[in-house]
């Protein structure tokens, strides 16, 4: 017998597919590149090079800062500049 006071709950169902669209739409891409800009902004110099940009992936998009020459490489060892860089960027 059921509780007349206790609220019926709906069953949900996600279109999976759609979450997908979403995460490799145009809009998400361009503020994945800001994202890449900022962090790359906030590491180079000093002799450290880095590349970085936004890739198709099979489900979604996604961005990537990496080292470039041997400078980055040790200084990424020693201080960790990029997941330093990425906590330092905010965005609303």
């Amino acid at each position: 017998m059921a509780n007349p006071e206790r609220p019926r709950l709906e069953r949900l169902t996600f279109k999976v597919k759609g979450f997908e669209q979403v995460r490799r739409s145009p809009e998400v891409e361009k503020e994945l590149q800001a994202i890449v800009d900022e962090v790359m902004a906030q590491v180079q110099g000093g002799g450290r090079e880095y590349a970085g940009g936004v890739e198709d992936g099979r489900t979604r998009s996604r961005g990537y800062v990496v080292t470039a020459n041997f400078e980055a490489i040790k200084d990424e060892a020693h201080r960790n500049l990029l997941l330093r860089a990425l906590g330092g960027v905010h965005r609303g």
